[in-house]
């Protein structure tokens, strides 16, 4: 027990969430093929049980409440799987989420750059590298008002920044710096 927070010691959780069930990946139809679906309240959970087209689901016993669900969750989780394995992940993101469910499937990199909904946030940059050509870069997750957003240039080249650091930052001079480099101490 954390004693000071009076909480459970910190154990991996996968893709659990501690208060919340369901809250898990599970797989669907296809190669590698897998969704996320995060129940947070009741109105969550009888549309999901409504969904899997399952509603006196919802008011089983032990899945009664979030509590309930959470001590039985291994058989909730069973439930939503078999549910899941025949259907596309598209499929299953699309009902559940027009049910107001969170729902969405694990993404490969080539899903992930072509996400319509990812473009239209400019969430990808395509930036030159002098030694890899163009490539996709991710941008932060948030957006901003007053200044640019998306990357703000590709990957750097190993050792490509040692000097700035080592004089801006460190406040090395310039004879310091060439010495190091002498020395094949740095890139």
């Amino acid at each position: 027990m954390n004693d000071a927070l009076g909480l459970p010691p910190l154990a991996p959780a996968g893709n659990r969430d501690p208060y919340w069930a369901p809250h898990d990946v599970f797989r669907c139809a296809g190669e590698e093929a897998w969704v996320s679906i995060a129940v947070a309240d009741e109105a969550h959970w009888r549309a999901l049980c409504s969904v899997m087209g399952r509603p006196a689901l919802a008011g089983e016993p032990r899945f009664a409440t979030m509590a309930r669900r959470k001590e039985n969750e291994e058989a909730l989780n069973a439930f939503i799987a078999a549910w899941c394995a025949p259907l596309d992940k598209w499929d299953v993101t699309r009902r559940l989420q027009q049910a107001g469910v969170p729902a969405m499937p694990s993404l490969s990199h080539p899903e992930l750059t072509a996400d319509p909904h990812l473009t239209a946030r400019g969430y990808f940059s395509t930036l030159p590298h002098p030694e890899v050509g163009a490539k996709h870069h991710p941008g932060p997750p948030w957006r901003f008002d007053r200044r640019p957003n998306g990357a703000t240039g590709p990957a750097p080249l190993l050792g490509q920044h040692t000097g700035a650091v080592l004089s801006e930052w460190l406040g090395l001079g310039a004879a310091d710096v060439a010495a190091l480099r002498a020395m094949n101490a740095i890139e």
